[in-house]
Order: C-alpha cells, then sequence, then structure tokens
C-alpha cells in the first residue's frame, strides 16, 4: 500500500513538470514569432525595416554598414539618389550634395551645378555666376575672362554677353538688361546715364527726351509733366447788369484748377446811355493766371484797353467771360 502511494505520489509530480515545460515552451514560442520571424511580405514591416542577410527580419534601425530606404522599407548597402547629411537615410533629392551626399552648402571654393558642389564647372555649365554653375549669364551681366558673369555698370545694358551703353535720353541702373526711357517731365543729354534730370517749372522734355520744352501757348503743364491743350467754356449765368464806375465786379471759374481766359466788358456814356463800345480783356497777359478776380472796375484804366470815354462818366456791363478747362 505504502509503494502504491509513493508511486502515485511520484507520477503527479511528474505530470506537473511536464505541463510546466509545455506552458514556458508555448509563450516562447509566441515571443519568437514576433521579434525574429522571416518576413516574406514588406507591409508586415509598416514603420520599421527589413534588415537584408541570411534572413529578413524587421527592424527599428539598419546594422552598421547599411542605410535606411524610405522608399523600399529596407536596409540597403548604397543608395540609388542622394545620402542624407547625416549618412543614415536614402533620400530622393537635396539642395546641394557632394559625391551624392547632402551638404548644407556648397564649400567657398566650389560652385553649384544644378544643385552638386563642384570646383570647376562641367562643359555642360561653362560659365560662372556669383556661386553657381550656368549655360549662359543672365540679362544685365556681361562675360569676362576666365568665364566669369559679371554685372554691367549703370549707363549701361547688356543681353548676357557685353555691356552696351544706353543713349541720350535713356538711363539704367546697374545690372540692366534694358535702358529705361526717361520719365515725362525729365531728359539725359548724353550717352551711358545712369539717371535723368528734371525738367525746369513749367516745361517738359521733348519727343527724344534729350532736352526740356515750353508748352504752346494753346496749351498747359498737366501733373503728368505732359502738355495738354486748353479747353475752353463761357461762365454761364454771370451778372450781366449795368454797374457804374468803380463798382467791383468778381470773376470766378467753376474749378479752383480752372484758369480765367478772358472778358467783354461793354461800355456806356453814363448821362446818354449811349454805346461806346464792347472791349475784351484777356487775364492771361493783362492780369496774369488766376482762378478768380475781383475787378475794381475802374473804367478809366480798363486793363489792356485804356479809357474809351477819356473825361466822361461811364457805366459798363460784362456781356460774357471764358474760362480754360484743365483735365487734371
Amino acid at each position: 500500500m505504502a509503494n502504491w502511494l509513493i508511486i502515485g505520489g511520484v507520477s503527479f509530480i511528474v505530470l506537473i513538470i511536464i505541463i510546466i515545460i509545455m506552458f514556458i515552451y508555448t509563450n516562447k514560442s509566441k515571443t519568437d514569432s514576433t521579434s525574429s520571424t522571416d518576413f516574406t511580405d514588406i507591409g508586415t514591416c509598416s514603420g520599421q525595416y527589413i534588415q537584408s542577410g541570411t534572413t529578413t527580419k524587421c527592424v527599428q534601425s539598419c546594422s552598421p554598414g547599411y542605410i535606411s530606404s524610405i522608399d523600399s522599407n529596407q536596409c540597403v548597402s548604397s543608395c540609388l539618389n542622394f545620402i542624407s547629411s547625416d549618412g543614415t537615410m536614402c533620400v530622393n533629392s537635396c539642395s546641394f550634395s557632394k559625391n551624392k551626399k547632402c551638404v548644407d552648402a556648397c564649400a567657398d571654393n566650389e560652385y553649384n551645378a544644378d544643385g552638386s558642389c563642384v570646383t570647376n564647372c562641367p562643359a555642360t555649365l561653362p560659365y560662372v555666376s556669383g556661386k553657381t554653375c550656368v549655360l549662359t549669364c543672365k540679362p544685365g551681366e556681361y562675360i569676362k575672362t576666365g568665364n566669369i558673369c559679371l554685372p554691367c555698370n549703370a549707363g549701361t545694358y547688356s543681353d548676357g554677353t557685353s555691356c552696351i551703353d544706353c543713349q541720350a535720353g535713356t538711363y539704367s541702373t546697374a545690372n540692366s538688361s534694358s535702358c529705361t526711357d526717361c520719365p515725362d517731365g525729365q531728359y539725359s543729354t548724353t550717352s551711358k546715364s545712369s539717371k535723368c534730370m528734371s525738367c525746369g517749372t513749367g516745361k517738359t522734355n521733348n519727343p527724344t527726351k534729350t532736352d526740356c520744352v515750353a508748352c504752346a501757348n494753346d496749351e498747359y503743364l498737366g501733373n503728368d509733366k505732359t502738355c495738354k491743350p486748353f479747353t475752353l467754356y463761357s461762365k454761364e449765368g454771370i451778372d450781366k447788369g449795368s454797374h457804374s464806375d468803380h463798382t467791383p465786379y468778381t470773376f470766378a471759374c467753376n474749378k479752383p484748377k480752372d484758369r480765367l481766359d478772358n472778358f467783354n466788358v461793354k461800355i456806356y456814356d453814363a448821362p446818354t446811355g449811349r454805346d461806346a463800345g464792347t472791349y475784351r480783356v484777356n487775364f492771361a497777359s493783362s492780369i496774369g493766371d488766376v482762378n478768380t478776380w475781383t475787378w475794381n472796375a475802374d473804367l478809366g484804366g480798363i486793363p489792356g484797353i485804356g479809357d474809351p470815354l477819356r473825361g466822361k462818366q461811364k457805366n459798363y456791363s460784362i456781356s460774357d467771360y471764358s474760362c480754360i478747362k484743365k483735365e487734371d
């Protein structure tokens, strides 16, 4: 009886040990399946990389000697395009590179040839503009010995080959691809001008912009510094009544920029009422360039006329007056 008890106890202990061993083996198999499984589908390594070798494993970072390829999600020995500046990743492009490795900028003794840092520009980009290799110099530059592109001086222009003088009536600033006509109201008298000079008061430039001229008698100088034709209009609703000598009369145009042109004054012999004639007075020649004017009606000294009835008492009336309309 005792022997059977001993045998039964031993069997129970062996069974317990077997159960424990099976439990440990099962959990170890699950762990191994997530940590070092061979992958046949790259998609199972999303967010990680496939480590090349005798077996492919999903890893967080590549082993020494390998580079992370974002496009293929693999660890590779060399990149198809460029290597990042820290040497850990393949990239499709970068602003500057040297020997297919990205760099922040080209060195002082290097030039940028389509993103590659080189010490000598290639035959496909033979000229140097600043720190860049180019196929041709830019407009506004000229070619100096050694295939160097330099900016043209003010007063000249270039199509990218040589500097050409600007002609009188035009000007340019440095590095210009063309000459610019002087603005209205300005001129230049010589070639190679870097700026234009302003015309004096009341004048504007001639058609070639090489000198200044005054506007014609039937023109005025507008705010845009060009001569504009006068437009005349008769003032409406004026006082046409009869007034005695020295009774003031005020003339006024419709707008502040308009100017008085002329007026017609009719003179009468006061005692008899006899018509002594109508006289035309020009403001510009007799009074000046004015917008409004009050006449003291001294009939013995009409501007530009004098006394039409010397020594006699006179009355007057204004039959009409006109203004010059300015467009601006």
